[in-house]
């Protein structure tokens, strides 16, 4: 790994997923990232939304959003093996997409950590479709700059947020 290349012997490591090397040069302490296809785990989900937001969901919620994902990546630290970020993609199976929870944790933001999970993401997404489709997404208005650089433009969407019903059956 000193000189940028990964050794494997006898295939992939158990349980990892696919392997691909982020293009972000290594910091002072040697840290680099690696995007990784595969579900992170209930643990590691939780750990980066904390890590953000500083609270996470329940185990139940967390399970039933990875769930519904039809791609996902993760990025990690190939020192240490934590994950520091990562990216879902939910879809109808059809022609729409949508990209959810592109987190990446506080500490390895401004990195380009998120830029290398979003170009595995779509080069995964844009070699596999066979059809012409839509790829959406709920974003803050600081954030918009980050996905235009995806070919991702504004757009007006509805939306109505809802909640369990308040009244007894």
């Amino acid at each position: 790994e000193i000189n940028g290349y990964y050794v494997h012997f006898a295939g992939e490591p158990a349980g990892r997923g696919e392997h691909k090397r982020a293009g972000i040069p290594p910091d002072n302490e040697g840290h680099a990232v690696r995007i990784v296809k595969r579900k992170p785990s209930i643990e590691e989900y939780k750990q980066l939304q904390a890590s953000i937001w500083g609270a996470s969901g329940n185990d139940q919620v967390v399970e039933n959003v990875m769930g519904t994902a039809d791609l996902m990546v993760v990025a990690e630290d190939v020192v240490t093996g934590e994950v520091i970020g990562c990216a879902l993609l939910l879809s109808d199976q059809a022609r729409f997409y949508c990209l959810k929870n592109v987190m990446v944790r506080q500490d390895w933001q401004g990195r380009g950590v998120g830029t290398a999970m979003m170009k595995e993401l779509m080069q995964r997404l844009e070699s596999g479709i066979t059809a012409p489709a839509m790829v959406g997404l709920f974003v803050r208005e600081s954030l918009e700059p980050f996905y235009q650089q995806f070919g991702f433009l504004a757009s007006f969407w509805m939306v109505k947020e809802i909640g369990p019903s308040q009244g007894s059956h």
